[in-house]
């Protein structure tokens, strides 16, 4: 597998396409937020595509699950933030449309990805498990 398989990811290309936005919704915040709320905005987006990749790196596994787990949580706390810079007047609605209606796809994108690996892993798990009746005798052998 080559190490950047995980660019043709769609959840991961819109990821980066959401970060792009949010640096430049971050640039528009007063001076007094660039290293608060405009930071807060940047790292939770980053944490996004990053987490896609670092996760894909693990072949798909539970360790995959974990981090489009923690994505998602990154992407939630995005949001936060948004609404945050939209209520206290930093932003306008208007201006944060773009990247809340791309976060509200990332976020779908997500969970889907999420619900399909994970069952993926039972039916698999399931397909594994050897019969009950074989791991009780192996119990009662030892």
């Amino acid at each position: 597998m080559r190490t950047r398989d995980f660019q043709d990811l769609v959840v991961w290309q819109r990821a980066m396409t959401l970060t792009r936005e949010v640096y430049e919704l971050a640039r528009r915040l007063p001076v007094e937020e660039r290293f608060a709320l405009a930071s807060q905005m940047r790292r939770a987006a980053v944490s996004v595509p990053a987490n896609i990749a670092e996760g894909h790196a693990s072949a798909y596994g539970r360790t995959f699950v974990r981090h489009l787990s923690i994505a998602h949580a990154s992407l939630m706390e995005l949001e936060c933030h948004l609404s945050i810079a939209i209520d206290v007047g930093y932003l306008d609605p208007g201006d944060a449309a773009t990247a809340r209606a791309a976060s509200d796809e990332v976020s779908r994108m997500l969970r889907a990805m999420r619900r399909t690996l994970r069952d993926g892993l039972a039916r698999r798990s399931t397909l594994d498990a050897p019969p009950q009746h074989t791991a009780r005798r192996n119990r009662s052998q030892s």
